[in-house]
């Protein structure tokens, strides 16, 4: 198993998933830009090797509303073929 990696990508290097369950109301995503603005990314953006978000849509609307050129992302390498088409679920 190799060692994750974190790497700064620009915002519009990432794609996040049209298909993407989960949702946010406003006051979280406020909540969510004050802690991000206090402390910087605490927990980076998880992609696929084609830059497509696996986790963290909401941190990475976030950042883009509140300015944000670059975000912390790990890429998880290897994910199999028909992940990503809708019908896998990727718990943490």
């Amino acid at each position: 198993m190799s060692q994750l990696e974190i790497i700064y990508l620009p915002l519009d290097a990432i794609t996040p998933r049209t298909d993407n369950p989960r949702t946010h109301n406003r006051h979280q995503r406020r909540k969510l830009a004050k802690a991000i603005r206090r402390f910087g990314f605490g927990n980076p953006i998880l992609i696929d090797e084609r830059g497509g978000i696996i986790g963290g849509h909401c941190r990475y609307d976030v950042a883009k509303e509140i300015g944000l050129e670059t975000i912390p992302t790990i890429c998880l390498k290897g994910l199999p073929g028909w992940f990503g088409n809708g019908t896998e679920t990727l718990t943490m």
